[in-house]
């Protein structure tokens, strides 16, 4: 323990504790282990959307390509490959000359096997953290802008839930977390050309809800400090929100 402050504290946590009767030995050591452990993803109930447990969706991301923000990417640990449609680098205007050609066949979702162009890798910003993502390339039509399967999944580290729509990794010893997006199509600003994109901001992307829950008191949070390399992307971001007046 660091110091008497800390022992004071976590005695009077300890005093303050409510455990049922019922609760074994067992089950209280496992509850201690589970305090002290860290760089730990876990979930909990204050994650769930407001609906809680009673929808049905799938989860889908926002996630950035140079000028593009895109929606309806799905995250699916049933998937062993990361797609990306062909038509999907079509409306980003990507050439197909940066496909390598493969021998990759996929099985889409009717249980049909089909033969994949090839391969390229594109640099993806999930959250505040740039990925660079090998994609098989299909010519069929999809559901979804990009599918990451479980080779983006374990690289990254992350844990998906569709239940709590979010996935939670692990980045430079801090725990990042992105929310599930609503289902919608591909997203470009139409107020700047596509390449100029990233100069501003749609309010329809930054704008959004926060859920709140009646029965439960607000809480201060402590000031927490971000390492360098997510505050230069905060900050980033936000001169970009300033400079296109949403903020």
């Amino acid at each position: 323990m660091n110091s008497a402050e800390h022992q004071k504290v976590l005695i009077k946590t300890l005093n303050e504790a409510y455990v049922p009767i019922e609760t074994t030995v067992e089950q209280l050591e496992r509850m201690a282990e589970k305090f002290f452990t860290i760089n730990q993803i876990s979930f909990s109930k204050n994650d769930l959307p407001p609906e809680e447990a009673t929808h049905n969706k799938a989860l889908h991301l926002t996630v950035k390509y140079e000028g593009y923000y895109m929606k309806r990417v799905m995250l699916d640990g049933c998937s062993g490959v990361d797609i990306c449609p062909l038509s999907t680098l079509q409306r980003m205007e990507i050439k197909t000359e940066r496909i390598r050609p493969n021998n990759v066949c996929v099985r889409a979702f009717d249980g049909i096997k089909r033969d994949t162009i090839g391969e390229i890798n594109l640099i993806l910003t999930i959250g505040p953290v740039d990925f660079e993502v090998t994609f098989q390339v299909p010519d069929m039509g999809t559901s979804y802008n990009f599918l990451l399967g479980r080779p983006w999944i374990h690289a990254a580290g992350a844990v998906p839930s569709t239940l709590h729509q979010m996935v939670k990794l692990e980045y430079e010893d801090q725990e990042i977390i992105v929310h599930g997006e609503d289902e919608q199509s591909i997203y470009r600003d139409p107020s700047v050309p596509c390449l100029e994109a990233r100069e501003g901001l749609s309010v329809d992307l930054v704008v959004h809800k926060l859920p709140t829950y009646p029965d439960y008191s607000p809480v201060q949070q402590k000031q927490r400090k971000f390492k360098i390399v997510i505050s230069d992307k905060i900050k980033e971001e936000v001169t970009k929100q300033l400079k296109a007046g949403v903020i």
